[in-house]
């Protein structure tokens, strides 16, 4: 619900066409209100609807899942723990409206995982770029030197080689163009990396936004 609320209360009305929420067959005894009563909560919210899944289909298959049915011209990926800052989703927009090549990623800030505080430092918002070990494990790295001296102003996009995966806004068009997401990936990772040489090897861009900043639980242990 956090997600849900700082989507809507952080984004132009103009700007929003809806939200879709995908329950991958939610099967967690803990989280109960993951049920009926979050029907009932959302419910009460327009522009926001929830699709549940008949059985496990694992991340990617998801998110094709909401891609399928959106109406709106870019689609914008999140996780379902994050928080949106003020201005978050214009300067995606505004990048996808000058190349509609562009994949969009925002700048990723921390929301601790214990106590769901907002940490948000200067070592936040400078832009790390995506990379990868010889295990195809991502990685965050430095800007290099050439990028740098190709941005003349500190808002400039940053050219990035890989994407962390979990936010990320791009043309609807030129999603279905490049073949989406691979079905046959299961479960969780490495879809963004596939993604990532993907957009670079099919003509597209894949760039950070420096102005664009949302905040992510990042849990203590990585599944």
């Amino acid at each position: 619900l956090r997600t849900v609320y700082s989507i809507l209360h952080e984004s132009p009305r103009a700007l929003l066409k809806e939200i879709i929420l995908i329950d991958d067959m939610s099967d967690k005894n803990e989280f109960p209100k993951l049920g009926h009563d979050l029907e009932v909560e959302l419910s009460k919210l327009e522009r926001v609807r929830l699709i549940r899944t008949k059985k496990r289909e694992g991340l990617v298959r998801a998110r094709l899942l909401g891609a399928e049915v959106a109406k709106g011209e870019v689609l914008t990926f999140l996780d379902c723990h994050i928080e949106c800052n003020a201005g978050w989703l214009e300067p995606l927009l505004s990048r996808i409206a000058e190349d509609d090549s562009v994949v969009a990623v925002p700048i990723i800030s921390t929301i601790e995982w214990d106590s769901f505080a907002f940490r948000h430092s200067q070592s936040n918002i400078v832009p790390q770029i995506g990379g990868f070990d010889w295990r195809l494990t991502f990685q965050w790295h430095s800007i290099p030197k050439e990028e740098l001296d190709r941005r003349t102003a500190k808002t400039d996009p940053v050219r990035t080689p890989t994407m962390a995966g979990g936010l990320f806004a791009v043309s609807r068009e030129y999603f279905r163009s490049i073949g989406s997401y691979d079905t046959g990936m299961d479960v969780w990772g490495g879809e963004n990396l596939e993604m990532s040489f993907r957009v670079w090897m099919c003509g597209g861009k894949l760039e950070i936004i420096p102005c664009s900043i949302v905040g992510h639980v990042f849990p203590k242990t990585a599944p």
